[in-house]
């Protein structure tokens, strides 16, 4: 939307018709909405280390694994089978569409001038996690979300649908590497113990702060989580 600006320090560019109609493409705009260019240093890095992360995971479970670029996936691709989708939601349709029944989400806050984690419902203060004000040369936090979601399966399904997603990339990199720590894991599963939940649930989120260089990821801790489904398979 118009003012949807990242205060990034970038320097405000028009944006040639060739690239518009690729974005348009993938996002159409509505009629009131233009377009923005901006340089940034925050390469999208974190995302190639993300997957390299959770490869490496696999590989020493010994799980096989399929890597696929995300204009060939589709919800119905999902269904009745496990998955990993990495990326900035505002980006990559397949995470916004999925994220979309999830309480967080990753979104623009005019407020803050950058895109945060917010949460669209809640009974009490919603929670947003908003990154560190950009500066060229100073260390940055930014938030990463790890969602679970069940896979659109039969009710006795246990496919899961697992989510590293980020508007600065070191985010995904840092849910990636959460996500394949086996230390991280069982305090996430402590916590998941103490609201009476003894195992993982089918579906959760985790909000995590990540320090990065606005390029690579230096460091992660945990903020917060949400439990969609309380349920354990």
């Amino acid at each position: 939307p118009n003012g949807a600006r990242p205060l990034n320090d970038g320097v405000d560019l028009s944006v040639p018709a060739p690239a518009a109609e690729f974005h348009d493409g993938r996002s159409p705009r509505r009629p009131d909405e233009e377009l923005h260019m901006h340089t940034s240093s925050a390469l999208r890095f974190g995302e190639a280390m993300a997957a390299l992360t959770i490869g490496r995971a696999m590989d020493s479970m010994r799980v096989g694994y399929q890597v696929v670029p995300d204009t060939t996936i589709r919800l119905s691709t999902l269904r009745s089978r496990n998955a990993i989708l990495i990326g900035d939601p505002t980006l990559t349709p397949i995470i916004g569409q999925e994220l979309q029944r999830t309480p967080l989400s990753i979104e623009y806050d005019p407020t803050v001038g950058d895109f945060v984690v917010k949460e669209r419902t809640s009974k009490g203060q919603p929670l947003v996690v908003a990154p560190d004000a950009a500066s060229r040369g100073k260390l940055r936090h930014v938030p990463g979300l790890l969602t679970v979601l069940p896979s659109d399966d039969p009710p006795e399904g246990n496919k899961k649908t697992v989510i590293f997603a980020c508007a600065n990339s070191a985010g995904c990199q840092g849910a990636a590497e959460f996500f394949s720590s086996p230390n991280s894991m069982r305090e996430l599963r402590a916590r998941f113990a103490k609201e009476g939940i003894h195992g993982f649930p089918r579906a959760y989120q985790v909000v995590l702060r990540c320090q990065s260089d606005n390029v690579a990821l230096l460091s992660f801790i945990y903020e917060a989580h949400r439990v969609l489904d309380r349920s354990v398979r």
